[in-house]
């Protein structure tokens, strides 16, 4: 595979920013289309904002995904028991982080608002399930957000992550209106 240069970095993020206002767009045609009597899996949305940040202007350094996402209730019943699932695909390794209290952490050093949950079906190096620790439940028009994680990869690297929000009575999960994708 031949080196990229900056401009085609350049022409990438150009194209994301214009990828970006149409999936906000998209995201607020939706949310002003819904109904309050859709089925209760139409009634919880979520998706994805983020940035694309260049490590160094050399192309062949590091990029780095600096990400909310956001789950919104648009009906007027509460949905209790919110959880997300992240799935993270790419041709090569990465680092996730974000912040969230691990499987036998301590939570009295920092007062984290997301708990991981690690599942046996899962796999836990690519799939992130996350759920509120203090906020069991989203009242009807608010939205809960898991703010800040961040994944550093290759810039050589082609990469997907994909969103889902499951609560009860919606066991089955809703997917995120959008998903982050960089191909090399």
């Amino acid at each position: 595979m031949g080196r990229k240069t900056f401009q085609d970095f350049s022409k990438k993020l150009s194209q994301l920013e214009r990828d970006m206002d149409q999936t906000h767009r998209k995201v607020k045609e939706l949310i002003t289309g819904l109904r309050t009597d859709s089925p209760p899996s139409k009634n919880l949305i979520c998706y994805f904002n983020y940035s694309l940040l260049l490590v160094e202007e050399d192309p062949a350094s590091d990029l780095v995904i600096i990400g909310n996402f956001h789950v919104k209730n648009l009906s007027a019943d509460s949905s209790y028991a919110p959880i997300i699932l992240l799935k993270i695909d790419s041709d090569s390794s990465f680092d996730f982080s974000g912040k969230y209290l691990r499987p036998n952490q301590s939570n009295q050093a920092y007062k984290f608002t997301w708990e991981r949950l690690e599942l046996e079906h899962l796999d836990s190096h690519t799939q992130y399930c996350l759920k509120p620790i203090d906020q069991k439940k989203i009242l009807p028009n608010q939205q809960i957000l898991f703010e800040n994680f961040q994944v550093k990869f290759s810039a050589e690297t082609s990469f997907t992550m994909d969103g889902f929000v499951y609560s009860d009575g919606n066991n089955d999960g809703q997917p995120a209106l959008n998903s982050i994708i960089i191909n090399a």
